[in-house]
């Protein structure tokens, strides 16, 4: 398992918790790194973005984006990806850590791009849904979602679910961008989303765990909680696993919220 610290470190340890390696990136990381099995990519708040060899942790490369970065990077077939505070959505050589091209998308990028095909959706600072060639960083397509997206997106077949921080939910078609629904749920959303095979399930701001039906977005059950809920949902086993700012953990049932 590897995670980053605000100390600065990168870390890395085997399933039963006995430490492996840590890695000095001189700064504090927010990012969740993303591994492929041989090379672990993250980036810290000092905008820079490094591969490391996930065996021990060495370094291969490292470049210099130039402003913080806190959304994860995201892997397409020859590049990673990722997304500064600057408003860069920035293109490397997965190998070499080399600038393949730059896109300025605007705003402070926290949602995590995901790839699709040979395309790579990413959301822009002012909500607006992008679809980027992934090879040239060329805009195919553009939808406006009305609101900042922080949280990161989840796919359910072939729609790309988004919560943005006006309270809306949005379920777009990833091909061609056309949106299949949405609901407004009302308190601004920073939580990431969980999906089974019926619901998604998400947290909000108002203090309630929302599941929403995957066909149309309704609402088929909400909990309150006694705070604000920023962190993402755990789904396992027809259970939902939620934290919440009044501390406890709430466990749930998938099928009725009890």
């Amino acid at each position: 398992m590897v995670y980053g610290c605000r100390d600065g470190r990168l870390y890395a340890v085997r399933d039963n918790g006995e430490p492996l390696w840590e890695y000095d990136s001189g700064a504090g990381i927010g990012a969740t790194p993303e591994v492929d099995g041989t090379r672990v990519y993250c980036a810290n708040y000092a905008g820079r973005a490094f591969a490391l060899r996930s065996l021990d942790g060495a370094e291969l490369w490292a470049q210099d984006l130039g402003a913080p970065i806190v959304a994860s990077p995201t892997l397409g077939k020859n590049l990673v990806f990722f997304q500064t505070y600057g408003g860069d959505l920035v293109a490397l050589e997965q190998k070499t850590g080399r600038l393949v091209w730059k896109q300025h998308l605007g705003g402070q990028l926290r949602a995590r791009a995901v790839p699709t095909g040979k395309e790579l959706l990413a959301v822009s600072g002012e909500g607006e849904l992008l679809s980027l060639e992934q090879k040239s960083g060329k805009v195919a397509w553009s939808v406006p979602l009305g609101a900042r997206v922080i949280s990161n997106p989840v796919r359910i077949g072939d729609l790309l679910v988004l919560a943005s921080q006006d309270g809306q939910v949005h379920a777009v078609a990833m091909k061609k961008g056309q949106i299949a629904w949405k609901i407004d749920l009302g308190g601004a959303i920073e939580s990431g989303l969980a999906a089974d095979d019926d619901r998604l399930y998400i947290g909000s701001t108002d203090r309630n765990i929302y599941a929403l039906k995957k066909e149309d977005g309704t609402v088929a059950w909400k909990v309150k909680t006694g705070g604000p809920i920023r962190s993402t949902p755990w789904v396992d086993d027809d259970k939902v696993y939620v934290t919440s700012y009044d501390r406890p953990t709430y466990v749930l049932d998938a099928e009725g919220g009890d």
